[in-house]
């Protein structure tokens, strides 16, 4: 599927997230995984996101992109397009203000005096 130029990275964001001022992190690491965030829409935010890169780079773009929602809801173990009907903004707000409830499940089995989780699809059901 050809992704949409929108989101990929402007050679001028690509600078702006390099550069050793404005308190950026300074790097574009597409082998480190960062935390999903409900600011990921925001340009500001770019240095502390994750990017994947290609060889494809649109005009006037670079080849870093920012992840599809559908990227960021299976990486939330949602289903494909749980979110679609919103703007990107919406979507990635309610992907990053979530919890991967496989992770949480996993943790709370552990507990003192918790109940067995319910499984993966029942949880799905409830949502």
């Amino acid at each position: 599927n050809k992704i949409e130029d929108k989101y990929y990275l402007s050679d001028k964001m690509v600078d702006y997230i390099m550069a050793d001022k404005y308190n950026n992190k300074g790097e574009i690491d597409p082998e480190k995984a960062r935390t999903l965030t409900k600011s990921y829409h925001k340009m500001q935010r770019a240095n502390v996101a994750t990017y994947v890169t290609g060889n494809h780079a649109p005009f006037d773009k670079s080849n870093i992109r920012r992840l599809l929602p559908i990227e960021c809801e299976a990486l939330q173990t949602l289903p494909d397009n749980y979110t679609e009907g919103g703007s990107d903004t919406q979507r990635y707000r309610s992907i990053g203000n979530g919890f991967t409830t496989l992770i949480v499940s996993h943790i709370l089995k552990y507990m003192e005096g918790n109940p067995v989780p319910l499984k993966f699809h029942k949880q799905m059901e409830l949502l």
